[in-house]
This record gives structure tokens, sequence and C-alpha cells, in this order.
């Protein structure tokens, strides 16, 4: 597994110790947003003077990303980005619940961090929108939890760090450095979130969950609770577990849904074997040629590894321009394939490259054929502007396995399962308003930060260590069930025998459908 190091380690060399790290930079998070489906900026972040970083209280930031991204901790207190409205209530709401509970309850609060992979720059596995929504999510979790009479009953308060590791999550090492430096005088038990599943996030979530110790003190494990990893190679990660079904299990539910209506599939995958999102996608995908009387009548390759690579914007953008000049020529051999009869498009890319395929289908030279196309939950993370809209009115069609939708309760009886996606409602909506929540984002976080809430809760402490909570995961399942606002959340795999033992068990996935709005629409439950 590829590691990418960030600039401080390409200047000096990869072994500096962290409290040199720490001495040469100063240490800032850049956190940005927007509103609705995958609407956000075209336009690269700006780069930030060293001057715009903070390093006080709680909040402990470097600039270390290609676009000036700035790595670290923060408890909302620096303004991020004074221009966006939204982003900036979000901010002000965090800091303000966080300053509440270390001035009221300064020995029984303990800290979780939201770590995910926040960048402005075009090509980023994750939007800023997407970042945005899931922050919103671990709010509405943290508030509902220190102001319910039911956490009143256990002790622990909860503050909430916001985390950056930057564009592709490339400065992971670096936001793990801060993370730990911290981990007592901030009482870190927890890191929720990650976002995207690549070789950089794997790399942070597997640092963070061991044990380490140097010339000073030893430091504790810390558990990661995962909202939207997907990648099969988070199945089975000691100390880790994530509230969303894997690659696996949403390739066989979009498999068993298409599959009924097409024998024949074109397959565009993503050959990057460093982005463990498209990799593992792909090989579930793959296994559409296995069943009786189907086939794959047109491989369509395209490879991002370079564009995960890029260190700087000028590459990055180079990268993208190629990445996006592959797929452009894709539509021949589509429209190809649907002579006789029509094969569905098995897609296993990120979500900008679902929208430059979307997009590119709006001119393709059979515009009389309609285009079905399926692909996993990368699809949450489209960008979605007036092209993709014209793909979509062409006569293209997306399916995806999404990771929650609330079109699925309709399909959901259980009154204690009814009742968490209550209470999550009723927490978030006097806060955002009637947001758009279809494509899950704001929900996964909510439960990923409700999952590790409730492990902080069962120690039954007012200040637990963190190998203390990571020793509750075994224990979620039974009458510890977490009923969150994607349906119940349990864990009773050993995960020292079980290959899946980070996941949830018996997670429901919905099929969804990407609408000409940007919106999702619910469509099956499986």
């Amino acid at each position: 597994m590829a590691k990418k190091n960030g600039y401080l380690r390409r200047l000096f060399g990869k072994n500096i110790p962290g409290p040199v790290m720490y001495s040469i930079v100063f240490v800032c998070v850049l956190a940005v947003g927007g509103l609705g489906f995958g609407v956000y900026s075209l336009v690269p972040s700006s780069p930030r003077p060293a001057t715009a970083c903070m390093d006080s209280g709680a909040t402990d930031l470097q600039i270390e990303g290609p676009g000036k991204e700035c790595i670290g901790i923060t408890d909302g207190s620096y303004p991020l980005d004074q221009s966006d409205s939204d982003l900036t209530q979000v901010e002000n709401l965090i800091e303000t619940e966080n300053h509440t509970i270390t001035q009221d309850h300064p020995t029984d609060y303990v800290s979780v961090v939201m770590l995910l992979p926040i960048s402005g720059e075009n090509g980023s596995d994750m939007t800023l929108t997407t970042a945005l929504e899931q922050l919103r999510g671990a709010y509405t979790a943290q508030h509902y939890a220190n102001n319910s009479n039911e956490n009143n009953a256990h002790g622990a308060f909860i503050q909430l760090l916001i985390g950056n590791d930057g564009y592709q999550a490339d400065q992971e090492q670096e936001a793990v450095d801060v993370i730990r430096q911290v981990q007592n005088t901030e009482h870190v038990v927890a890191v929720d979130g990650l976002g995207v599943s690549l070789d950089t996030t794997e790399a942070a979530a597997k640092s963070l969950t061991q044990t380490t110790q140097d010339a000073q003190a030893t430091q504790d494990q810390i558990p990661v609770f995962g909202s939207t990893i997907t990648s099969d190679d988070f199945d089975d990660v000691p100390d880790l577990v994530r509230v969303s079904p894997d690659n696996a299990t949403e390739a066989a539910v979009a498999l068993d849904y298409i599959a009924a209506h097409f024998t024949a599939a074109v397959f565009v995958k993503d050959i990057n074997t460093d982005d463990t999102y498209d990799s593992t996608l792909v090989t579930g995908f793959a296994k559409f040629g296995n069943l009786p009387g189907h086939s794959i009548v047109d491989p369509e390759p395209f490879d991002s590894t370079s564009r995960d690579a890029a260190q700087t914007p000028a590459a990055a953008a180079a990268a993208e321009a190629v990445v996006q000049t592959q797929i452009s020529h894709m539509s021949d051999g589509v429209c190809t394939a649907q002579q006789g009869h029509p094969a569905v498009v098995l897609f296993t890319g990120r979500g900008d490259d679902l929208s430059a395929f979307i997009s590119d289908m709006a001119t393709r030279p059979c515009l009389d054929k309609p285009i079905t196309v399926i692909t996993g939950d990368g699809a949450t993370n489209l960008t979605f502007d007036k092209n993709v809209k014209a793909g979509l009115l062409s006569g293209v069609t997306v399916y995806y396995a999404g990771v929650a939708n609330p079109g699925e309760w309709s399909q959901i009886t259980d009154p204690n399962a009814v009742n968490g996606y209550n209470v999550f409602t009723k927490a978030f909506t006097p806060t955002f308003g009637t947001v758009d929540l279809s494509d899950g984002n704001s929900v996964m976080a909510y439960d990923a930060m409700l999952t590790s809430i409730k492990a902080i809760q069962l120690t039954d402490q007012p200040q637990p260590p963190s190998y203390a909570v990571a020793g509750e995961i075994t224990a979620l399942h039974g009458s510890n069930t977490v009923y969150g606002a994607s349906g119940p959340i349990a864990f009773d795999a050993d995960p020292t025998t079980d290959k899946t033992a980070s996941n949830p068990v018996d997670k429901p996935v919905p099929i969804l459908q990407l609408e000409p709005d940007g919106s999702s629409q619910f469509v099956q439950l499986f």
C-alpha cells in the first residue's frame, strides 16, 4: 500500500519526528461548504498565507496541502471560510457547544474528532458539499447526546473537533500526528468519519488504532468509527467499525437489482489500485459476467492513479484532464453495445468521474437509445451541474447502491428503528431546516458519531481512556444496538476470527435513482 507524503516530509525527509515537524510550521484546518447534492465551486481554493493559521486551545493547525489546505484539528473557533454562511453556521454551532461543554464539565467530557479530507482542489474525491453535510450530521449527534436525558445517566459529555487530512487524505500522517499530540490534553477517545476509501485513509485508520510508544509516553489506540468508507479493505481492521455496508455488499445488491433487467453490460472501470473504493467495487461488479446468461460485452477502463498521486494544483489539474479525456472516448463503445439487446453500464469511478461520464452521454451518437448506469455510493459525491442535468435529460438513468435515504423508512416497521430515525429528524431539522438528505451524507455522519458516543457511554466513566472506548465496540449489539438514522447498527463478529468484523450486521442497503434536479429517489430496499 503506497503512502503519500506531505510537503514538509518531501522537503526535509520522511522520518521527521513529530515535535520537530511542529516547530517548522503552524497547524491549521480548512473546511468549506455548500448546500445541496454535490453542488460546489469548481474554482480551486485560494492559497492561504501562513499567518492565516491558528494554534490556540483545542485548535491545532498547520499548512500542508497542495492547495494550502490547513491540516490538523479545530474546535470550530477558527474561521475556515468566512464567505460561506452555511459553513460558518456549523462552525459557530460546534464552537458554542464545545465551549459550553468544556466550561461546564471540565472533568467529565471527552473529544471525538470528525476527520475528513477537506479540500477545494478540483479532482478531490470528497466534495466540499459532502464535507459540510457530514459536519452537520456530526454536530447533530453531538448536540443531541449532550442535551438528552439519556446522557445525564452516563456522565461523559462530548467535544467535537473538526479534523482535516487534506486533498485525497494525502497528509494523513500529519493529521494523525496532531491528533496524537493532543490525545491526552483534549481527552480524544475516538475518531469518526474518514469520508472516502483511499490507501491514505486506510493508513490513517491503522495508525490511529495502534498503541504507540516513544521516549516520553505510551499512547493508547484510538478507535475509529467510519461514516461513508465502504472499501472492502476496511472489512476487518481491529478497533475500527463503520456504519456503512462494504463494497462487496453494495455490489451484490446492485447486481441483484440490475441483473433482473439486463443480461449484457459495459464495464467502465478505474484501474487505480490505490483507490480502494474503486478497486473493490471493480471486484464486486466483475461478478456480473459470472451470472448465468449474463456477460460483459465491452470493457472501458480508465486510470485515476496520477490524479490521486498529484502533489501540486497544476499536476492535479493535468491528471484530471487526462481522466476526463479517457472517459469522453467511451460513448462510442457504450452506443455500440446497445445494438440488439440493451446493455447496462457498470460504473466503478468516483463522483467527479461519474459527472463527466453522464455529461458526455448528452452528446452520444445514439441519442435515440436510453442508457442505464448502475454504480456504488460514490454517486453521493457527484458534482451536479447543468451538464450532468443535460445528460440525465437525454435519456440516461443512473441507479446506485446507497448508504441511506429517507425513503427507505417506508419499508422499515421496527418501532425501535423508526424511533431512531425520528430522533434524528427532530434534532436535525430545527437547526438546519428541510435541506436535502437524500444522498445520506448527513445521516451517515450522525450515525457514526452516535455509535462512537454509545461506546463512550458504555464505559460508564466520566472521562474514559480511549482503550476503554475501543473495548466497548464488541458490546454494540443486542440491547446495546444503536438505532441510528440509517437503521439499526450492531456489531457481533469476533474481530480475531471474522474477516468482516468491522461491518455492521444486516445493514439495509437502498437502491437509489439520481434525479435531474440532483436529488436521489428511493427505489428499493435490500
